[in-house]
């Protein structure tokens, strides 16, 4: 972006221009982390999903872990064993009776694997949902990288039937935003190149709903430099420019 100064001949300080605009951003929040099936069988799908992209570490409420089992045949399938192997560092907390369909506890609650043994009925050409809490200490560290929460079914014969995966960040976005001139000093009447950086150290990826840049009442805008990601203002109204979108822009 430049912008052009046209009084007479003066020097502009390098505090001056440093402090010509104010940048505003606009943020949005993000959706759910979406399911994932692993090695369905023909008799069971089983599927697995978390309510949220991410957490912090000790953070409450604590997330809820759904596996569903669907069962494709005319027969009832009778699951004998479950087993949901915690990653590391997270604690099983208690199914949730009034959102699970089984709501038995499991037999063994001790982290990394939690196993339900009761006989779980799957009915003909149904589902049956099991609907868990799963405590993040603040032990746990942030990391950008997913921690997968990985879930296997078997029937009474001991024969695996199936299982599935879900994946869950330990953070959360932390953006920081940067504003400099360039160069720092100007001689009235020549142009002044800003630059607006909005950088996200977090480990969630963030969305950027809109941008706006106040200019200096004596300040021009006079176009956009080649080469940023932002393009051109949607609008430019005398000392103020925005930048805005339909579907927000995500910052890694």
């Amino acid at each position: 972006m430049i912008v052009a100064h046209s009084r007479p001949r003066s020097w502009l300080s390098w505090t001056a221009v440093i402090m010509l605009g104010v940048v505003l951003l606009g943020l949005l929040g993000t959706g759910l982390r979406p399911t994932q099936a692993l090695a369905p069988t023909a008799a069971i799908e089983v599927i697995k999903s978390v309510n949220v992209i991410s957490v912090l570490p000790g953070q409450t409420p604590y997330p809820l872990y759904t596996v569903t089992f669907r069962n494709t045949t005319a027969a009832n399938v009778v699951l004998g064993r479950v087993a949901d192997t915690l990653p590391a560092g997270f604690e099983f907390g208690w199914v949730n009776e009034t959102l699970s369909d089984w709501d038995q506890p499991p037999s063994d609650t001790v982290a990394p694997e939690i196993v339900w043994t009761d006989d779980m009925t799957v009915p003909a050409g149904g589902q049956l949902s099991l609907v868990y809490a799963v405590r993040v200490p603040t032990s746990v560290p942030e990391s950008e990288v997913p921690y997968e929460n990985r879930v296997a079914a078997w029937d009474r014969q001991g024969a695996l039937v199936g299982e599935a995966a879900a994946s869950l960040i330990v953070g959360q976005v932390n953006l920081a935003l940067h504003k400099v001139a360039s160069p720092t000093e100007v001689i009235n009447g020549e142009p002044v190149t800003f630059t607006i950086t909005v950088a996200n150290n977090g480990e969630v990826p963030a969305t950027v709903s809109a941008v706006t840049d106040i200019l200096d009442p004596e300040l021009a805008y006079a176009g956009v430099v080649p080469g940023g990601d932002l393009g051109a203002p949607v609008q430019s109204p005398v000392g103020t420019l925005v930048w805005e979108w339909a579907e927000p822009i995500t910052v890694p």
